[in-house]
Parts: C-alpha cells; structure tokens; sequence
C-alpha cells in the first residue's frame, strides 16, 4: 500500500493561458498543462512535469495532435471547446475535468511523489473499469491494482501481475455512459481502482512527468474510436493470416514441416499458416535457418505456397555476441545496440548464449534492423513472430534488462531502460514491419509479437503467451482477448491447447471451439509435450476439430468484413456484450460470452464434462447458427452446447456473407461469389466487403462493399444490394443466399441465387425468378 505521506497534491502558484487552447499551472516544483484536442474530437490532453523533465517522444500516437483554437470561456476558470461536451475548471490548487456525457462529473487532481508523477480521479459508484491490455487477474477491475511492466511470465497464473504486454488505457463504463484515460508512459505504471480508497482510482507513473488524454464518450464504442484514432489503427491483414495456424515448438526440419502440412491436406483439416519456431535455426540464431535441417528453404517455401500455406518464422531480438557473427559485427560498426551505464555493449543471456540487443529506440536501429529481413522475404518466409521481446533474458532475477541499461534514441539526451521498457516490444515489431514493407511493398506484413504497447496494432497482431494446458488458463483466454480488443488491439488470440504440459482431448477440442473464432487462430505448443495436431486426439474429436476450423473459413467472409470495420472505426473483431450492449446492466460485467462483430454472438463451454450452458441474450431474436433454434431476449437460457456444436448465434435482423462449400485455405475461397445468410421476422440487412486480401491497394480504392438488404417473404423474398464504396472490379458477382425467416411458428428456410447481368450500382431479384 502507498504511503500517504509522501503523496502531495501538486500546488499551482500561477495560472496562465498562453496560447490559445491551452491552460498552464506552474508552481516551483512542477508544471501542469491542459489542451484540448480538435482531433481526436473532444480528447483532454493533461500532463504534469517535474523540474528538470526531458520532452520524450511517443511511441503510441501515431499523428502529431490538432488543438482547438481558440476556446470558448464559460466562465473567469472555465473553457468548453467547441464541439465537444467537455469542460476543464482550473482552481489555485487543483484541477477539475467534467465530461457531461457522463453520469455526473469526472474529477481529478494531480499528485506528486519523490519518484514518479500521478494522476487521482474521483471513483463514482457504480462505476465499472475495463481494459489495462494483457491481463490474467479479472475482465472489470474496480476494487484491484494493476502494475504494467513487460515481462517473459512463463506459465502465469491469475495472481501474477505483469505479464508480456502494456496498454495503460482504462474505460470506465456507468449507466451505459463511457470515458476513457490513456497513460502515454512505456515506464512501470501502475492503476489502483479502489483498492486503497474506494473513493479514488490512482494512476502513478515511475518517470518525471505524466501524459495523460482523457477521452469523452458517450459510449463505449465512442471512447474506443477515439483511443484508436490517437494511437493508430490496425491496417487490413493479408486474407491468409485469418486462416488456421498450425506451430509448434518445434518443426525442426523440412522433413517435419511437409509431413505436418502433408496430413493437414490429406485429412481435409483447412490451414493457411505454417510456423517454423527456434529449433530451425542454426544456434538459435535470428535470420538463420540451419542448412543442415532446412537445406532448401526457397523451395520448400515455394512448395508450400502451391499447396496453400504460408510459412511463419520467428525472430528474437537478442543477437550473439561474438566475433566471427556478421550481424553482430554490422551492429557494431552501426553503433545499433544498447548499452550500459559505463558504455559498454550490454550483453544478456538468451537463446544463442550471450547476446547484445538492438536499441530500437534509435530510428537508424530500427531501419537497420529492418534491413535483416531482406533475405527471408527472399527465400519466400511470408510472415514473422518476434518473441522474447518484452524483453527477456535469462541471467537476471527479473528476467528482464536491469533497468539502467542506456538508450540513446528516446528523445535529445539519452534515458535509462526503466522509461522506455514497456515499449521495446512495441518498437522492435515497427522494426520488422517497417523492414519488410520496404522489401515486399506490394504485400501486406503479418508479423506475431509476444511484447505490445499501446499502439501495437499498427505493426502486429498478438497473443496471449505462454499459458498452461489447464481449464483455467482456457477460461483465462476469453477475457483476455476481449481485453486487449478494449484497449486497442483487434488481432489476437492464445495457443490453442495451451503452451505448457498437455491438454486433454477434451480440453483441446473446446479450447479449438472456441479459438476457431477468435481474430488469431494459432495451435501451438511446448517442445517434448506430447503432439497437438487437430487430429492427435483420435476420434470422435479429430472429426469435432475439423469441425471447428471448418466453421472459422465458412465465417472468414464475416470476419474480414469486422477486419474492415477494426481498420476504418479502430472497434474490435471479438467484442465484449458491453460494447454492443452499453445500457443493458446484465451484459456489462459478462466475460465469458462474447460478440463477433455486431452481429454474431458466442457462449463458448469453458469448464470441462459440460455439455450445456447458461447464457445471457440481450434484447431482440437470436437464432442459432447451425440448428433451428430460437432465443428470444433479453433472457438467461439454458443452451445445448455438446462437442462440436458450441452455442454460436446470429441476430435476427442481419446478413452474414459467408464462404461456399469446404475451402482448404483462403486461396480457394470464391472472392465474388459469397453465400449470404439472411436471418430475421420480416427484414434483414448486412455488409458485404472484398478486395484481394493481399495488397495495399483497398487504400487507394481497389475493394467492394456492399450493401445488402432482404425483405423476407418466404419463397418471394427480394434481395437489394448497392455498392457503398469502392471501385474494384470482381469477376460478375453473383449472391447466393439462405434465408432464415423466424415466423411465429419456428423457421421457415428457403435459399436462392441472385446474379446481374452485369455489377451495377443496385440488384434488385426475387427469389421466385
């Protein structure tokens, strides 16, 4: 617990309105500055710097920011900006921001400390608090502590505090009203929500000056377009990195590699990705597959392209420190690694043995670094998985850099690790992305990464590290997704089975369930457990596996299109109920069902001999997606949920475009000819998004959405589709659709084939022609 004694509320002597949209506090011991934001709209700006503060750059935002100007007084200490409902009041010793999209006011005050700089806010009741990233304690975190700090935390458990990742943003969610607070310190921050004074949520930051935004609703869907639009948005993945991933640590030679996919295809399991982790390399060594194992890596990357897959190779940021290592010695005529305090190279203990480490904080590092990519994208490797770079070593108690390891890129004069750490992670993904967009420009990067900062999603997806095969990691797996969607990072997902010891065949099957439908779908696995290939459980779960995985491409259509929506709005793939349903007080403290998009909702099995389970369906008519089965809400239901069929529900009223027959990878997918599914009483409508799933080009216009609406009348239903934006042209489309009308007497299903002559601007068909 914190000492009061040495917290001391920050005490203004002067208060100043220097430029137009920014208000100034001054004192001899710190200065508080405030500005509203013209973009993103209506975001607070807040930071305080003690004496002496160093400006640092910032590794989330992804745009310098837009000010008001000017401010309009409401009063002798009051501002409102334009267009927006926030209000900042300014008094001799404290501040106070009142957001009126809210239940009441936000208030706060700045708090000093000898060592680090913090933010307290009134907790109102009622309130309920989100987000903070990567977390394995709790989904909603009123009444707990929170202390982000990257760390390797193998085989974590609930009580562990720091885990791979950092994303210092909280939502705070009462009576369906929303804000959001985003602490922009990659340095050790922690959150108290309660814990200490049920009154007050505390955030303190280990650095000499804190940047906070504080960022209006009013709805949860609000805040997190605001987040999004400060700290960047995730471009569109390349289409085959939304497949079925299949890893393992590890596929130690071509042999293996061609015999994992070789099955795959041979028991018609469909799979896009392949990953090669460090036992291909030759010592451990980044960039370099052992020749003896992988004598002919172009060609087996070619081989593997023609049958569908795409290979994954891993890259960890530790390079050995040795003489006769050519990337070693460019990094040193490069000046490219971190160093200590001393001067000297600082060198860790990894995978290849002592190691020297990249100072991803320098520009010219991380173009350097970049630069090591170029002949993997050479030989055909499709995609890159950074691990360890939270980052990890070995040879330290804290399993990380001691903290006054020296960069020299974080702004005019050098810093110590401890207030950068957090974003190491995040900058060696930029790194990679960047290095490879520079050699592959024509195609979209995929790069996994272990370590993320707020912001991370412009470079990488993510997962959840290394769990253990046990159903409370698996329970564990649900909110954390949700989690990290919350806070900005739509691509993740967990091993599926888990990474440590062995799950049963059981657990396995409704972990796959349920990862099948998460943005990321990754098996993957511990070296010397036993085998974790969908089909190593024999029957009947081989046949529940393909099962699963076969549902994932039959939705991929869906999920590309809520791809779409995460890079244009910033909203997540999977969703938690709050974010679709902010009024309804029963579905906001959910976190064991989930929302895919908008439209799709998920109540996964997640304890084991279970065959069925309560769920909660908020208003309307929820049909299931593979049964004739009707939910009507808001209601607690009892649902059938037996292998192989999990409770997955579409809502009435929507239009899923979906894959035809049995794709095998995203390859063989008919871009152009989608199924739609039409569920609803007398009307649906949905969405319908394409391009070729591989270039940059739906940036410059080259994609399809579609509009598409049904007016459902049994076998006279008509379908009604206009091009919304886009100018990319598929081969002549054509719509098939199966139409699910809820009737007062169960479904009543009919399907049909609408094809124009040509692509116009509207269809109009009936189903009867």
């Amino acid at each position: 617990m914190q000492d009061r004694r040495s917290i001391r509320p920050f005490l203004a002597k002067v208060c100043t309105r220097p430029e137009p949209g920014l208000l100034v506090q001054q004192s001899e011991e710190a200065e508080a500055r405030i500005r509203a934001c013209q973009r993103p709209a209506g975001v607070l700006h807040l930071r305080l710097a003690q004496p002496h503060s160093r400006e640092r750059p910032s590794a989330s935002l992804e745009r310098p920011l837009e000010s008001f100007d000017p401010w309009l007084e409401d009063g002798p200490d009051a501002w409102r900006a334009p267009g927006s409902d926030s209000h900042v009041c300014l008094q001799a010793d404290r501040f106070e921001v009142k957001l009126a999209d809210c239940v009441g006011a936000l208030k706060g005050s700045w708090a000093l400390r000898p060592d680090a700089c913090g933010l307290h806010l009134e907790r109102l009741p009622g309130q309920q608090v989100f987000g903070l990233g990567l977390r394995a304690d709790a989904f909603e975190h009123g009444g707990r502590r929170a202390t982000l700090w990257n760390v390797d935390a193998y085989e974590y458990t609930p009580e562990s505090d720091n885990l791979y990742q950092s994303c210092p943003f909280f939502l705070v969610v009462r009576d369906g009203s929303a804000f959001g607070v985003f602490v922009d310190s990659p340095a050790r921050t922690t959150f108290d929500f309660g814990a200490d004074d049920p009154e007050l949520v505390k955030v303190w930051t280990a650095a000499d000056r804190l940047e906070v935004y504080l960022l209006p609703g009013p709805h949860p869907a609000n805040v997190i377009e605001r987040f999004t639009e400060l700290t960047g948005r995730a471009p569109l993945p390349p289409l085959w990195s939304l497949g079925y991933h299949q890893s393992r640590y590890s596929y130690a030679s071509e042999q293996e590699v061609r015999a994992v996919t070789r099955e795959l295809r041979k028991r018609r399991m469909p799979c896009d990705a392949i990953h090669i982790d460090i036992d291909a390399l030759e010592g451990y060594r980044s960039f370099h597959l052992c020749p003896d194992r992988f004598p002919d890596p172009t060609g087996l990357c070619t081989t593997l392209r023609e049958d569908g897959f795409h290979t994954v190779v891993i890259v960890d940021p530790g390079i050995r420190a040795v003489a006769d290592e050519p990337i070693f010695e460019e990094g040193l005529a490069g000046d490219h690694f971190c160093r200590t305090e001393e001067g000297e190279i600082y060198e860790g203990e990894v995978w290849p043995g002592a190691c020297a480490f990249p100072d991803f904080s320098r520009a010219e590092t991380r173009r350097w670094f970049g630069s090591l990519y170029a002949r993997l994208v050479e030989t055909g490797i499709a995609g890159f998985w950074n691990d360890m770079n939270e980052p990890a070593v070995f040879d330290q108690p804290s399993r990380t850099f001691p903290e006054n390891v020296v960069h020299r890129g974080w702004g005019e004069t050098p810093c110590a690790h401890a207030e950068i750490h957090n974003a190491y992670g995040h900058l060696m993904a930029q790194a990679t992305y960047e290095g490879v967009a520079r050699y592959r420009p024509e195609r979209r990067v995929f790069v996994l990464s272990r370590a993320a900062f707020a912001g991370t999603q412009r470079y990488a997806a993510t997962w959840t590290g290394d769990s253990s095969s046990n159903w409370e990691h698996f329970r564990a797996t649900l909110l954390q997704v949700l989690s990290l969607g919350l806070s900005g990072q739509p691509f993740s997902g967990s091993d599926i089975g888990g990474f440590s010891k062995k799950p049963t065949a059981e657990l396995f099957a409704r972990w796959l369930e349920l990862g099948a439908l998460l943005p990321l779908c990754r098996t993957h696995t511990e070296k010397l457990t036993p085998r974790q290939e969908p089909w190593s459980f024999g029957e009947p779960f081989s046949s529940f596996n393909r099962r699963a995985i076969q549902r994932r491409y039959r939705l991929l259509p869906y999920l590309y299109l809520c791809f779409y929506d995460a890079h244009q709005r910033g909203l997540p793939v999977a969703r938690p109920l709050l974010l679709e349903f902010p009024d309804d007080a029963e579905a906001v403290p959910i976190d064991d069902q989930l929302m895919i998009g908008g439209d799709v909702l998920v109540a996964p099995v997640l304890d084991p001999d279970i065959e069925a389970r309560d769920a909660y369906f908020p208003a309307g008519t929820w049909v299931h997606l593979e049964r004739d089965e009707i939910v009507e809400g808001p209601s607690w239901q009892t649902i059938d949920a037996p292998l192989g069929e999990p409770a997955v529900f579409v809502r009435a009223g929507s239009i899923l475009p979906l894959a035809v027959g049995e794709p095998q990878h995203t390859g063989e997918i008919e871009w152009g000819r989608p199924q739609l599914l039409a569920v609803g009483h007398n009307s649906a409508t949905g969405r319908v998004y394409e391009d070729d799933g591989v270039s940059f080009a739906y940036r410059e216009g080259a994609y399809r959405l579609l509009d598409v609406e049904t007016s459902l009348d049994g076998p006279n239903s008509r379908l009604r589709a206009c091009k919304r934006g886009g100018d990319w042209r598929l081969p002549e489309l054509a719509l098939e659709v199966e139409i699910r009308q809820v009737t007062s007497s169960g479904l009543e299903c009919h399907s049909g084939r609408w094809q124009p002559t040509r692509e116009s601007t509207e269809i109009v068909r009936s189903h009867s022609e």
